[in-house]
């Protein structure tokens, strides 16, 4: 089964996103802050995170540049989420795509498998 780690201080997106993607036949961990997707990255070697933009006191681009720039989670790919369209803003932090807040549940599960299929 793919797992996919989801970064976001909203605690009801955080369920949504999971809801959605765990029927879709992902495995989710879900973590409201930056700090635990760096705890626990290495332990759950994820095949995608999705990483909000904007967090409670952290740059989620920052995060997605330390990511994409660290070798051994390079290849993993980050879908960066945010209100309205800021896909201009990921450039520089090597996001691999991005997905706009609010977002249809049918987008977000096609946005994901484009990445990814389940196993």
């Amino acid at each position: 089964m793919r797992k996919i780690i989801v970064i976001d201080d909203d605690t009801s997106n955080l369920d949504v996103i999971a809801l959605v993607l765990e029927h879709a036949g992902y495995k989710v961990y879900s973590f409201a802050s930056g700090k635990d997707l760096l705890k626990n990255v290495s332990e759950i070697w994820p095949d995608l995170i999705i990483l909000d933009m904007l967090l409670n006191g952290e740059d989620g681009r920052d995060l997605c540049k330390l990511i994409k720039t660290t070798a051994q989670y390079q290849f993993i790919p980050v879908l960066m989420i945010s209100i309205g369209d800021k896909r201009h803003l990921i450039a520089d932090c090597m996001a691999d795509g991005y997905i706009e807040k609010p977002f249809a549940i049918e987008d977000l599960a096609r946005t994901v498998s484009s990445y990814l299929s389940p196993n």
